[in-house]
């Protein structure tokens, strides 16, 4: 019996519905950082990844780019949040919210999923 059912069926038994997620799955962000892909995988330095806090190992490749490992089962409902910051070996322009532009180093991304 797979440890969905199982909760399904616990669920079913006391009366009170639960909601677990079953997600899993992998990012992949070679298309969506062009900071990544501007001057090719090699300005990347350093990679960190977290999953709602929690430190992921995140790899690199050549074709899919920056590859973080997303394991959302048994997380209770609500939003988990996904945030990814790189360390760049050359500085480059990006553009602030106030309009300016401004080089930098590092490069940080949020990405928020709702489970259930």
């Amino acid at each position: 019996m797979s440890a969905a059912s199982t909760q399904a069926s616990a669920a079913s038994q006391s009366g009170v519905a639960q909601c677990v997620s079953q997600r899993r799955f992998t990012m992949h962000l070679g298309f969506r950082l062009k900071v990544a892909t501007a001057r090719g995988m090699r300005n990347v330095k350093t990679i960190r990844a977290t999953v709602n806090g929690k430190r992921v190992k995140a790899r690199r490749d050549a074709r899919k780019g920056i590859m973080i490992p997303v394991d959302l089962r048994g997380k209770p409902k609500g939003r988990a949040t996904v945030r990814v910051q790189l360390t760049l070996r050359k500085p480059i322009r990006v553009q602030r919210r106030d309009g300016r532009t401004a080089r930098t180093r590092t490069v940080v991304r949020t990405y928020r999923f709702v489970t259930c």
